[in-house]
């Protein structure tokens, strides 16, 4: 999810008004087209954008960024 900023402003301006879910938790919403997933959580995974990501494969990668950090940056 690089670039977060810039994927935002990519989906405001394909924004024609259709419905959206932003910041919600949802468990299989079917019917939906994936772009109408602007932040969500469905079970153990993240939509954005009409993008899944499995919430265990983040946290594994956050955890391998907190090894690669200095001590004395946190």
């Amino acid at each position: 999810m690089e670039h977060f900023d810039e994927r935002l402003d990519m989906w405001v301006s394909k924004y024609y008004g259709q419905p959206f879910f932003d910041m919600n938790i949802v468990t299989g919403a079917k019917g939906f087209r994936e772009h109408a997933f602007l932040r969500a959580l469905d079970g153990d995974i993240f939509m954005f954008h009409g993008e899944d990501y499995p919430l265990n494969l983040l946290y594994e990668q956050l955890l391998e960024i907190e090894k690669r950090m200095p001590e004395d940056s946190y």
